[in-house]
């Protein structure tokens, strides 16, 4: 709150006047998922989707291949196509998939590239 930046539990969020039906525009899962099992990073991103209006956006960026071996803590690797099934198995539609800041092949040797899918919520 010192910032201007309130931040939440998941219970604290669901307690708060912020936990309304469609009152966001987007949704950002940031170097989430890969510390995750594919079915568990699912299972998140359907549990908060419900608060994004209806044709608002995800965003869904994981680690590439040398990002990915510099956590331990990561446990399955996503890549561009896992991010596209996981997107549409909550029922959004990706609209956007990209390297991101370098090209693909960067990924495998720079551990600060990403795979950056976007998408819309129907």
């Amino acid at each position: 709150m010192e910032r201007g930046v309130v931040a939440y539990t998941p219970e604290s969020f669901r307690a708060s006047s912020y936990a309304a039906p469609e009152r966001f525009d987007a949704l950002l899962l940031a170097h989430v998922a890969e510390h995750m099992q594919w079915s568990e990073a699912r299972d998140l991103l359907g549990e908060y989707l419900p608060y994004v209006r209806s044709g608002g956006r995800t965003v869904l960026i994981t680690p590439q291949e040398a990002g990915y071996r510099s956590d331990p803590t990561h446990l399955e690797f996503k890549d561009l196509e896992s991010l596209g099934r996981l997107a549409r198995a909550v029922g959004l539609d990706p609209i956007d998939a990209y390297s991101f800041p370098f090209p693909r092949p960067v990924g495998k040797v720079f551990k600060y590239n990403e795979f950056v899918l976007v998408a819309r919520k129907p």
